[in-house]
């Protein structure tokens, strides 16, 4: 297989943005910091700032091929902290896969599974009301 080849194949995995998550994050990003917590390689990451414009919303990214370290382990999560929180926790992190949900939870973030962008705003607003 050429290298072009491999590239598609490999980046074709990514079908589009999420319906209506750009205009949660722009509400969001009113205010709150938005950081973008992944597991990924070189290609795919290239592949994403390339394709997805969603990802200029962010504020900051921690990239685990990036880091040398991967979710769930604790350490990638502490960067987070330690780039983005002056010594706090995040306000709120959600993720696709219950591991990595369970993972932020032992830190002691407040963690919710990724289910729609109406959920994502659901959660952080009712946060934000002291629900």
């Amino acid at each position: 297989m050429a290298p072009s080849e491999w590239h598609a194949l490999s980046c074709s995995v990514f079908t589009g943005e999420v319906p209506g998550m750009k205009e949660v994050l722009l509400q969001l990003k009113s205010d709150f910091s938005l950081v973008a917590l992944t597991n990924t390689v070189e290609v795919h990451w290239s592949f994403l700032l390339k394709t997805y414009e969603i990802l200029n919303l962010m504020d900051g990214y921690v990239v685990s091929y990036l880091e040398g370290v991967a979710k769930p382990d604790p350490a990638i999560y502490q960067i987070v902290v330690d780039r983005y929180c002056d010594g706090g926790l995040p306000y709120f992190h959600t993720d696709d896969l219950p591991e990595y949900v369970g993972a932020a939870r032992q830190m002691g973030w407040r963690s919710e599974m990724f289910r729609s962008p109406e959920q994502l705003r659901n959660e952080v607003l009712r946060i934000r009301s002291g629900g």
